[in-house]
């Protein structure tokens, strides 16, 4: 058996599962605790100064960084993490130790209560709105005077429930007016260190730490605790402060991991409990999960830190393990776990797939350092979140762009942690790729119609932004949700207020090559024409005519786009914009055109109005006549672009 920290390069490690990689761009600071935002990038607690030491039993925990989400980590522009890059962004308002930070739906972030300096409770609440790159100071709920050791989870509907751990009190934030009112009665009061795990029924699963073996079950739409039967294995002996964590897995189940060594499955269908797999040693070293960090990965394994059991009988140490629904089993470890307890690593589930994982500060050398985990094996494709509308054109800089389809929001929250700390990932991301580069941009999303998970063949929608430094070009769209992506969609990005057509015709003329998609891009790929009948010798040949629509009816702006060559010199183009007011063609420019491209713009002056019909429509011809001696008999036009600029 490997030791902690042997086999993190990919290929050299001999246990199964996956490998680890370091960042290439190690972060400036001690990271602790990590969000993942909606326009793709991580948003990363730096450690604070820590509080003292304080008792557990006959053991004495170390000092507690204290968290301020101060950076973030922006994937490079091809999508990695590993290489990716830090931005400092505005610090919390307030310092917040071992509490819940949840994505919202409309994009913000919201940090709930936690521990301050010396180990003490905070009832400091907080959002991010990261557009604005600004923190705001949220009242407590309910004048409470403290919320620590306590979870917390965002609901189906977008409202986020908290509870204030030893009262048994609950509180429910809107997150439209931001306020709280007080949610069900009923929760049991000894609720430190309970995990929260989110059901596709429509209900909350609490499984008590210090009030082991029982559970309760929140009916979010009844607002009303439930007692479910107790767990059939004791989860929980008292020799450490923290339970281990859960996870809701693509089957519909649950995995509950002990502070000891054993685990226990969740049926919601039937409301039952089973015994799970135990947890196996390490060189001897019996180990459990008490504050450990777990994260769902795509091939619907659990990637788990556990720790050296029970606290104080062994050196604090750390390992990974993953849970196949099966067996625990032991993988290469993050080389940043040695020589630690499991609590002091958070887990965080990228887009990409891959797993983050910080260090919480502790003094050695490897506590400075971030790693990534690349899992083996794939996801089953029914996981997939799937496309059923998008706009085939997205434009840079443009907003509330809408997409539907289904399980935007993923089969879980994918994340959960002994120590109260949430990096859920059930909400969709939108990653665009370009054709020609391969170039990875991520667009903000917000607005979820849901924050449900495992939401099936239900209808579900978000909007997204795009943003400003996006390539031009044809390109593949995915919906990602878990780190799992949908099929690939294709989509056309171009600039702002750039018209394509949505459709053409060869009013004169024979079509020899490409089609509607050859007229996009300055790309080489073309619409070729030669020559056909007509009516009269003094009528053009051929004539090609291009249609779209424009969502701006009042223009201030106008002005369309071609890029053609001819296979001969001798022929002139004209380029016509259609008049709406007075139903024919307005010739804006003749001249003759050759055997390399020529691009032309055409600019009408007056009121622009006119040459934009009912429903937002436009329209274009292009056409071409011979002009003088030719080269070839039946010579022919290939267009490479015909496109509107419209704002």
């Amino acid at each position: 058996i490997l030791a902690a920290g042997a086999g993190a390069g990919h290929g050299g490690h001999t246990l199964p599962g996956g490998y680890w990689t370091p960042l290439v761009n190690q972060p400036p600071f001690k990271a602790v605790q990590m969000q993942l935002l909606t326009d793709g990038s991580v948003l990363v607690g730096q450690s604070a100064l820590p509080g003292p030491s304080t008792p557990l039993g006959n053991v004495w925990m170390p000092p507690m960084p204290i968290e301020q989400f101060v950076w973030k980590l922006i994937p490079d522009i091809n999508g990695s993490y590993v290489n990716g890059t830090w931005v400092k962004v505005a610090s919390m308002l307030y310092q917040h130790g071992r509490c819940p930070i949840d994505v919202l739906a409309d994009g913000h972030v919201l940090a709930y209560g936690g521990e301050n300096i010396g180990n003490t409770s905070t009832n400091k609440c907080e959002t991010y709105d990261p557009i604005a790159d600004v923190w705001t100071d949220l009242p407590a709920p309910l004048g409470w005077t403290w919320i620590n050791w306590t979870e917390g989870a965002v609901l189906p509907d977008g409202r986020f429930f908290g509870t204030q751990a030893q009262s048994g009190m609950t509180a429910l934030l809107d997150p439209v007016s931001l306020t709280w009112s007080a949610g069900a009665s009923g929760k049991w009061t000894n609720s430190e260190w309970d995990t929260w795990t989110l059901l596709p029924n429509g209900t909350l699963l609490d499984v008590q730490c210090r009030d082991a073996p029982g559970c309760q079950v929140y009916n979010i739409a009844g607002n009303s605790w439930k007692e479910t039967p107790p767990l059939p294995v004791n989860l929980y002996d008292g020799s450490a402060a923290e339970f281990g964590p859960a996870m809701l897995l693509p089957n519909g189940k649950v995995f509950q991991m002990g502070t000891n060594t054993h685990s226990c499955v969740y049926d919601p269908s039937s409301g039952t409990w089973t015994v799970g797999p135990d947890s196996q040693p390490v060189n001897g070293v019996t180990v459990g999960g008490s504050g450990g960090s777990a994260a769902l990965l795509p091939n619907g394994h659990v990637l788990m830190s556990l720790a050296a059991y029970p606290r104080g009988v062994y050196p604090d140490n750390g390992w990974s393990f993953e849970y196949d629904g099966a067996s625990i089993y032991q993988v290469a470890s993050a080389p940043n776990m040695a020589g630690t307890e499991p609590s002091r690593q958070c887990l965080l589930l990228l887009p990409t797939g891959q797993v983050l994982s910080t260090h919480r500060g502790d003094t050695d050398a490897a506590g400075d350092q971030m790693f990534a985990y690349t899992p083996d094996g794939t996801y089953d494709p029914s996981w997939q979140p799937t496309v059923s509308t998008v706009a085939g054109t997205i434009h840079a800089w443009s907003i509330n762009n809408p997409i539907s389809g289904t399980q935007f929001n993923g089969l879980s929250q994918a994340h959960s942690s002994g120590f109260q700390e949430l990096t859920a990932t059930n909400y969709p991301l939108v990653r665009i790729q370009n054709n020609a580069t391969g170039h990875v941009f991520y667009c903000r999303t917000h607005d979820h119609s849901t924050m449900a998970v495992a939401t099936g063949s239900t209808p579900v929608s978000t909007l997204f932004d795009v943003p400003s430094g996006i390539e031009i070009g044809p390109s593949k769209l995915y919906v990602v949700a878990n780190g799992i992506p949908s099929a690939a969609q294709p989509v056309n990005v171009v600039s702002p207020g750039v018209v394509l057509p949505s459709t053409f015709s060869l009013f004169r003329g024979v079509l020899s090559g490409g089609g509607l998609s050859s007229l996009f891009f300055a790309d080489g790929n073309t619409l070729n024409a030669l020559t056909g009948p007509t009516l009269n010798p003094s009528e053009a040949p051929i004539q090609l005519v291009v249609s779209g629509t424009t969502t701006v009816t009042s223009p201030t702006s106008f002005s369309f786009t071609v890029t053609a060559k001819m296979n001969t010199p001798g022929i002139a183009q004209s380029v016509s914009l259609w008049n709406y007011s007075t139903g024919t063609y307005d010739v804006l420019d003749t001249r003759a055109i050759g055997t390399s491209n020529l691009s032309v713009t055409v600019t009408p002056g007056g009121s622009l109005s006119r040459y934009v019909g009912p429903g937002g429509a436009v329209q274009a011809r292009i056409a071409y006549v011979q002009t003088g001696p030719t080269l070839v008999f039946r010579w022919a036009a290939s267009v490479d672009l015909s496109n509107w600029l419209i704002q």
